[in-house]
């Protein structure tokens, strides 16, 4: 996504609400095959897969469809993309910190300076 790019999402859901799909504009690859890994992970997921329509076309397609028992238990499925973002940011932002702590202990390390 180019910088300063707003997301823009566009739900469409079933009209039971067991299962959506969602166009996520302004993301690529990186971000639908992450959000896919988070929604797969969730046991109360059936289904779930993106597509990039067209290398042109800045968006991806999600679809998401529970299993039967979660949503006969009052689940729906606007509700498990909402978490599988907040799974893919919780994911984003634990990378980040190990990744700054790796950088700041590889900066410090006394070896580098043997040379």
């Amino acid at each position: 996504r180019m910088a300063g790019e707003p997301v823009r999402v566009e739900v469409n859901s079933d009209t039971d609400g067991r299962s959506l799909t969602a166009s996520i504009w302004h993301e690529g690859h990186t971000m639908g095959n992450a959000l896919r890994f988070a929604l797969t992970k969730n046991p109360t997921v059936e289904l779930a897969a993106y597509t990039m329509p067209h290398p042109a076309e800045p968006k991806i397609n999600v679809r998401l469809q529970l299993t039967p028992q979660a949503h006969k238990g009052g689940l729906q499925a606007t509700d498990v993309l909402r978490q599988g973002v907040d799974d893919v940011k919780q994911m984003m932002e634990h990378i980040l910190t190990v990744f700054d702590e790796s950088l700041a202990a590889f900066e410090g390390d006394p070896m580098e300076e043997q040379d």
